[in-house]
C-alpha cells in the first residue's frame, strides 16, 4: 500500500484517488505585503524540480507577462517548503501538502489565484492480491482524514 501524486490511475494496480490537488503560490508572513504591493516580478521564486513547470502554468492562468523570473531550485519539495517558511521566497504550493502551515498561518498566500494541479493523490496496492486487516485499517484512516470516508 503506497501514497503517492500521480496524473492518472497505475496499470497493475488497484488505485483510489484521495484528493485532487491544486496549486498557488505561497510566502511567509513576513514577504507577503512587500509582494503583494510589488508583485511577483522581481521576487524569489523557489521551485521544485519534479514540479517545475508549474510555475509556468501558474504565470499563464493568472495572465502575467512575459515568463516566470528563475530561481531556486530544490530536489526535494520539503527544502523548498523549509525555504519558504524561512522567508526565503515564494513557492508554488500544492493546496494538500501545505494545509497545516497555511491553517497555521505559517505561509500565506499573497493572491487568490489557484490551478488545479495536472495530478492528483492516489492510495496504490496491489491489484492480485487482498488487502491485509491493518492495510484495510490504513485505507479506511487515510479516507476519513482527506474526507473521502
Amino acid at each position: 500500500v503506497g501514497l503517492r501524486y500521480l496524473e492518472g490511475p497505475v496499470t497493475g494496480l488497484d488505485c483510489e484517488k484521495i484528493l485532487d490537488d491544486e496549486i498557488f503560490p505561497v510566502c511567509s508572513p513576513d514577504l507577503v505585503e512587500d509582494i503583494k504591493l510589488k508583485g511577483l516580478i522581481g521576487a524569489q521564486l523557489l521551485y521544485d524540480v519534479a514540479w517545475k513547470q508549474e510555475w509556468s502554468r501558474w504565470w499563464k492562468a493568472a495572465e502575467l507577462e512575459g515568463a516566470p523570473p528563475q530561481g531556486t531550485r530544490f530536489s526535494l519539495y520539503a527544502m523548498a517548503v523549509k525555504s519558504a517558511l524561512d522567508g526565503g521566497g515564494v513557492l508554488m504550493a500544492h493546496g494538500p501538502l501545505l494545509a497545516g502551515e497555511l491553517n497555521e498561518g505559517r505561509l500565506v498566500m499573497p493572491f487568490a489565484q489557484k490551478l488545479p494541479s495536472r495530478g492528483s493523490f492516489y492510495l496504490l496496492w496491489q491489484a492480485d492480491s487482498p488487502l491485509t486487516e491493518s492495510q484495510q485499517a490504513f485505507r479506511d484512516w487515510i479516507r476519513e482524514e482527506t474526507g473521502g470516508g
